[in-house]
């Protein structure tokens, strides 16, 4: 599952450990050594600058290229640093609601080993020279497709684009974090936030591998990745709650409907379904409606304000069910706090996914809609 939200048309989604000194045992006395010690930062400088005339001495490059990758590391590092402290501090939530779920303590270990991975994934292309131009390609391309209302903006944005090194980038990433980005540098980074089938993905859950992820090229701040995170950690948890039949036949599904578009491209026919097929894929219209419904009413409890954008889930979920059904969760969960969310997300999804069958008809498909409309009405009148 991923979180979609377009802005523009027709575009091309760690604590730093202190040291801590060894203390001595007691009864010992120790005396103060009357020889002056060099402060801390300048033996920090003094290796700095071996290090950069050594490295000169290997490389024919000028100082100023030297400084400027030095200068670039050290951007990356405390980018890196910034990364693994939000990381660290999203365990104690994590923990609480897997806890409600019904998720090992371990998930959230795995979680925070794929948010790593993926930052590492962004770090690395920024990084990589090749990755680079081409993701300052992908961006211009997008910058030349702006809607209408932003056609002044496309000169300064395309300037700024130019600009940025690699240094520019990283320091703009920890900056943005913070929330620190102008709104210029904000639209550079919107721009980046694209997919190369012009989707913009914040996150994603992989109902294979089960794995998260969320990206770092986009203008989210550290407050808006917490959102992001419990959106994606809703799927995972509901994820685990599916019946693993019910999986794999949705799994499957998906490939079918792969196939047939394939097919339908090729040769220009429909593949006709029977009734039994048709009411399996309304089902499972209905189960992603109600997951993404909960995941979308989970960030609120994050601080986001945003409605879902039904339009960008018409490819899995019809967008009028979306919208009947957030409407729904989303009344029914306000003015709850997130620990009674959960319990009700849980029972919500299992409620309705555990009325699967390979023999459904459209008339049980729709008495099962109905009944779980009923079931989030009655949270909301608790």
């Amino acid at each position: 599952m991923s979180i979609e939200q377009p802005r523009f048309e027709n575009a091309p989604n760690l604590n730093n450990p202190e040291l801590n000194p060894n203390k001595p045992e007691g009864g010992v006395n120790i005396e103060k050594s009357a020889e002056t010690k060099p402060e801390p930062e300048k033996i920090k400088e003094q290796g700095k600058t071996s290090k950069r005339a050594d490295f000169k001495k290997d490389k024919d490059i000028t100082s100023e290229e030297v400084n400027e990758m030095f200068e670039t590391l050290e951007k990356k590092y405390k980018l890196e640093e910034t990364l693994k402290k939000w990381i660290e501090e999203t365990g104690a939530d994590l923990r609480q609601r897997a806890e409600r779920l019904g998720l090992k303590e371990s998930v959230v270990e795995e979680i925070q080993k794929n948010l790593e991975r993926s930052f590492e994934k962004d770090l690395r292309t920024v990084n990589t020279s090749e990755s680079l131009e081409k993701l300052k390609e992908n961006s211009s391309k997008t910058i030349a497709n702006l809607i209408e209302t932003e056609q002044e903006d496309k000169p300064i944005l395309k300037n700024l684009l130019d600009r940025l090194s690699k240094k520019d980038i990283f320091d703009l990433l920890d900056r943005k974090l913070k929330g620190e980005a102008t709104p210029e540098e904000e639209k550079i980074l919107d721009t980046f936030s694209y997919t190369d089938t012009g989707k913009k993905i914040l996150g994603t859950h992989d109902i294979f591998s089960g794995e998260i992820e969320i990206f770092l090229l986009n203008p989210e701040d550290l407050k808006k990745y917490n959102a992001t995170l419990g959106h994606e950690f809703t799927h995972k948890a509901l994820s685990n709650l599916m019946p693993e039949k019910v999986r794999e036949k949705m799994i499957s599904l998906r490939f079918i409907k792969t196939f047939e578009e394939e097919f339908r491209k090729t040769s220009g026919e429909k593949i006709e379904k029977t009734p039994a097929e048709k009411a399996q894929r309304w089902f499972f219209h209905i189960l992603l409606a109600i997951n993404e419904s909960l995941a979308h009413r989970a960030e609120k409890y994050y601080g986001a304000k945003r409605e879902p954008s039904y339009l960008a889930y018409r490819d899995k979920i019809h967008p009028g069910i979306f919208k009947d059904l957030y409407s729904q969760v989303d009344a029914a969960a306000t003015g709850k706090p997130l620990a009674e969310f959960d319990h009700f997300a849980a029972h919500i999804y299992s409620f309705f996914v555990n009325k699967w069958s390979e023999n459904l008809s459209p008339e049980d498909v729709n008495e099962a809609a109905i009944s779980v409309m009923k079931e989030i009405k009655k949270f909301k009148g608790k």
